[in-house]
């Protein structure tokens, strides 16, 4: 069941408050892929004439080392988790955006329209954490509620809809009617000017340190051609997360491989603005994963940026870019597990500057074209101008999962349903929690 309150002309704009789950990317701060993705909606719905505030965990105001802007000069409001609720009140906001599902239950009885901006398989990323304290089955209620209560849905690529339908579904939608509209990361139209050294080339590799992720084959194999063929070098940016506690996976040891080698500079974690200034000098992107249940279903934020600063990537054979990377020729789509066709992949390059340039060129072309706030925030747009608040019915199948059954009732439902097969990623998490 819907109803548009109010029904308003398609030319109104409206107060919008973006809630981040991490932190912004002012001058000065490094940032992460959601808190990116949080940036990218609310710029592009400020180029559509609305009226957007930031809101950010208090704990990441203290991430860079440079002082965040005051609110009245275009600074991010600051929350911690209890007094959420109060700042979204006072607002003032028509809408309330939320970057991920935790903490939508803020707004539960509300009057806003709430959006539910899903950047990646949360409940996929915390298992890789390891967490002692991980309930999978109160996070799947969480979930759901925050299914219940959103009048839109976002995500960033199709294989990522794919992936939240069922959960919609759990949450009484109908997905015979309702949609959840695919908006990808994005950036501004106006790229940094590309102007790559004469000298040596180089390969940057850029990212926070993260257990759902492993690029030591593709980058140890990038490396030893690098040393075997004397030329050519790797800048690696990365740490830490600033913000959450979390396992760095293999990236401590790999970092220690890659600093022993002389075509090798650590450069740690950068202020975004530093970082895309480097981008801008270099001459090809590196973001090459081997291939899990996460990065299936991610829309790599890092590979949009690099793609923006009109780098060519060295990219992956899966994954919603990789189609795209491939038809603009912006890069090189290669096998992740295959070290003896990466390596002839890597002398192509070296050996080959005016192709790196020719694809270097398309990146950017399709980042202006695929990839630009003013182009992608359509459907967004739209749901702010005429905000329709939905009314799901929670005893379609919400009662069902969850009345004494956890998550076996919920993985009954899907069943039930025929979504099922629709969250192997999902499934395959759960068998590996129950060891």
């Amino acid at each position: 069941m819907t109803s548009t309150v109010p029904s308003v002309p398609r030319t109104s704009r409206r107060r919008v408050l973006v809630v981040a789950n991490d932190g912004l990317p002012y001058p000065g701060r490094p940032v992460s892929g959601s808190g990116l993705r949080a940036w990218g909606l609310g710029q592009g719905l400020i180029a559509r004439g609305h009226d957007v505030a930031f809101a950010m965990p208090r704990v990441a105001a203290g991430a860079g080392p440079v002082a965040l802007p005051p609110v009245a000069e275009g600074g991010p409001l600051l929350y911690d988790d209890p007094e959420l609720r109060d700042l979204v009140i006072g607002s003032g906001a028509e809408v309330v955006v939320f970057q991920h599902w935790p903490r939508v239950g803020v707004a539960m009885d509300l009057d806003v329209a709430v959006v539910l901006d899903l950047h990646g398989p949360l409940m996929v990323e915390s298992a890789f954490q390891h967490r002692p304290d991980l309930d999978l089955s109160e996070m799947a209620r969480v979930k759901v509620d925050a299914f219940q209560r959103a009048d839109f849905i976002t995500c960033a690529g199709d294989q990522q809809r794919k992936y939240f339908l069922p959960w919609l579904m759990l949450a009484g939608g109908d997905p015979t009617c309702e949609t959840i509209a695919w908006i990808p990361v994005s950036l501004p139209p106006e790229a940094p000017a590309h102007d790559s050294s004469p000298d040596e080339m180089n390969f940057v590799y850029g990212g926070m340190f993260l257990p759902w992720q492993d690029p030591s084959l593709g980058l140890t194999t990038l490396v030893g051609v690098l040393e075997k063929e004397q030329r050519g070098r790797l800048d690696f940016f990365g740490a830490r997360h600033p913000q959450f506690e979390m396992s760095t996976g293999v990236f401590e040891s790999l970092e220690a491989r890659l600093a022993a080698s002389d075509r090798v500079v650590v450069h740690g974690l950068r202020p975004r603005d530093e970082l895309i200034e480097h981008y801008r000098h270099s001459w090809v992107a590196f973001d090459l994963m081997r291939r899990n249940n996460e990065r299936e279903l991610a829309f790599t934020s890092r590979t949009a940026e690099y793609l923006w600063c009109g780098l060519p990537v060295v990219y992956q054979d899966y994954g919603e870019l990789s189609p795209l990377i491939s038809d603009y020729e912006a890069g090189w789509v290669v096998d992740p597990d295959d070290g003896d066709g990466l390596a002839d992949v890597l002398r192509g390059i070296l050996a080959a500057p005016d192709e790196v340039a020719r694809r270097g060129a398309n990146a950017a072309r399709l980042a202006h074209e695929r990839l630009n706030w003013e182009r992608s925030i359509d459907p967004l747009d739209e749901f702010c101008r005429s905000p329709v608040r939905t009314e799901r019915d929670p005893a379609l199948l919400v009662g069902r999962a969850f009345t004494g059954g956890g998550w076996p009732a919920v993985r009954g439902a899907l069943r039930t349903t025929g979504a099922w097969g629709r969250i192997a990623p999902l499934r395959r998490v759960y068998r590996r929690l129950r060891r």
